[in-house]
């Protein structure tokens, strides 16, 4: 069996502690095309109206900012879509990627997303996604690089959802590693799900559906960064 050898500390892989597969030109890594930089999509900036003074309220707002009456007795308002900040983490370790695996009964599919969860306020991304994975993983890991901000928009059974997601690269803290690459029993408020390791090469190359979009993309770019010739 190959010799293993982590992430070092800080991100500052060698180059040869990947395959020979995936130096030799895995889809998306090598010397067959730039880095790719991480998509940043960044909110549009808020409208507003010209001249000097302070911006009067249109009705809309104004009805937006008045109080609404009470529900009736024995009923509850519905909760008010909103977006939500979100920190995921790419798990890597040797050549193998971890993640979480879903099911959406309403398109029929299967597919893959980074362990993670919501950022507290006044919490740092990186912190957060420490904490989500010892929450519902039982194990530590480290921050190794920040692949990108993506604003995320889909649906999911059915029913719509927005993110904008802190998307990091984390490999095992020392001594957190599991013996064999078997799949991970994960918790997440109660509910259990399964975290599978999916080989690096076929992510790269876009055989896995994995959410969100451009993940192969931004790994790659990642990869490419760190592993260019001088």
């Amino acid at each position: 069996r190959a010799h293993r050898r982590g992430l070092a500390q800080g991100g500052n892989l060698d180059r040869h502690q990947l395959p020979a597969s995936l130096r030799r030109g895995a889809p998306g890594l090598g010397g067959d095309g730039g880095a790719a930089s991480p998509r940043i999509l960044a909110s549009s900036a808020g409208h507003r109206e010209p001249g000097a003074g302070s911006h009067r309220p249109t009705s809309r707002s104004r009805r937006l900012t008045e109080s609404s009456p009470p529900p009736p007795e024995g009923f509850s308002a519905p909760p008010v879509p909103r977006i939500r900040a979100i920190a995921v983490g790419l798990l890597l370790h040797e050549d193998r990627l971890l993640f979480a695996e879903g099911h959406d009964a309403v398109k029929g599919e299967t597919f893959y997303r980074g362990l993670g969860g919501e950022i507290e306020f006044g919490e740092a991304a990186a912190k957060a996604v420490v904490r989500e994975f010892r929450e519902e993983l039982g194990r530590g890991v480290r921050v190794v690089a920040q692949l990108g901000t993506i604003e995320n928009r889909f649906t999911l059974q059915g029913e719509p959802g927005h993110e904008l997601i802190v998307e990091l690269l984390v490999e095992f803290a020392p001594g957190e590693a599991p013996d064999d690459f078997e799949p991970l029993t994960a918790d997440e408020g109660g509910h259990p799900f399964t975290a599978r390791w999916l080989p690096l090469a076929e992510v790269l190359a876009g055989a896995w559906r994995v959410y969100p979009e451009g993940v192969p993309e931004r790994l790659a770019g990642w990869l490419n960064a760190t592993f260019a010739s001088p």
